[in-house]
């Protein structure tokens, strides 16, 4: 049963406590009878759990609740590499590497009297 093991998602990580996350290891070595029991028990209380964050009833959860700053591209592209498939992460790195390179192009251009050395070919700014 071994399989590629993901990052559980903050918010798995804020629904599902740790006796529900022993509960879901053991449901492989359960009769069918038991699995199906248990797995529909786990779902529902991942559920349940996940209502009651929305709805405030846990005050630990409070942050989530808070105004979330803009993210930017590259943030979210980092955010979700973890659980791609490995060919989609390579696309992803590539992403990564285009933005980042835009970004600088971008940085290098806004700001000419204040360009670093590296910089400085890519201004196209007459000299005085």
């Amino acid at each position: 049963m071994e399989e590629d093991q993901k990052p559980m998602t903050p918010l798995d990580r804020m629904v599902t406590p740790d006796q529900l996350q022993m509960m879901k290891a053991a449901i492989p070595f359960l009769p069918p009878q038991g699995q199906r029991l248990l797995s529909a028990y786990a779902k529902f209380t991942e559920l349940s759990n996940t209502l009651q964050l929305f709805a405030g009833a846990r005050p630990e959860m409070h942050a989530m609740a808070a105004p979330v700053p803009s993210p930017s591209m590259s943030e979210l592209v980092q955010a979700l590499r973890p659980y791609a498939p490995p060919d989609f992460q390579e696309s992803l790195d590539s992403l990564i590497q285009t933005a980042s390179a835009v970004s600088m192009f971008q940085a290098c251009s806004d700001f000419p009297e204040q360009m670093p050395p590296d910089c400085q070919e890519v201004s196209h700014e007459p000299e005085l």
